[in-house]
């Protein structure tokens, strides 16, 4: 965790393929499958590379290393090109599962709960997500408070 003055930022880096390299292994095999069955469909490289693609765009979060950033502003989870964030004030609830934690914009669960919000997982940073979630949550609840107040 980095100490700038008194923000306290944290980023860390998650690569499941890594930590599983037989499914990875397994991933890329159905994604040469489907490239090689386009190919034969479609008679061309354009479809096998879109076969293929196709089965490692989905999963991406699996295969690609995945950044994770808390900071002043709120939470980030980057993905090759795919960002997805959420500011601290748009934060209403926090949903801790075993592998990470659901900052989510909806007060309740809803149909659009798994489509709305940042997953972070945790690695090996489990303590340390939860801890600043908690500091950046009460140091946004605090600012707001003091606006409220006049102050």
């Amino acid at each position: 965790m980095e100490r700038e003055g008194e923000e306290q930022t944290l980023e860390w880096t998650v690569h499941l393929a890594r930590e599983e390299p037989g499914k990875a292994a397994a991933v890329a095999f159905v994604a040469l499958g489907a490239g090689a069955v386009s190919a034969l469909v479609f008679g061309n490289v354009v479809a096998f590379l879109v076969g293929f693609l196709a089965i490692l765009g989905s999963t991406a979060e699996f295969m690609l290393p995945v950044r994770y950033r808390l900071d002043a502003r709120g939470a980030s989870r980057k993905v090759g090109w795919s960002l997805t964030q959420i500011e601290w004030k748009d934060v209403r609830r926090v949903i801790e599962g075993t592998d990470g934690v659901k900052l989510s914009p909806l007060d309740r669960s809803s149909r659009l709960a798994p489509f709305r919000g940042v997953y972070l997982r945790f690695g090996s940073m489990q303590q340390d997500v939860l801890d600043l979630i908690a500091y950046w949550r009460e140091q946004h609840a605090a600012s707001v408070g003091q606006t409220a107040d006049g102050g």
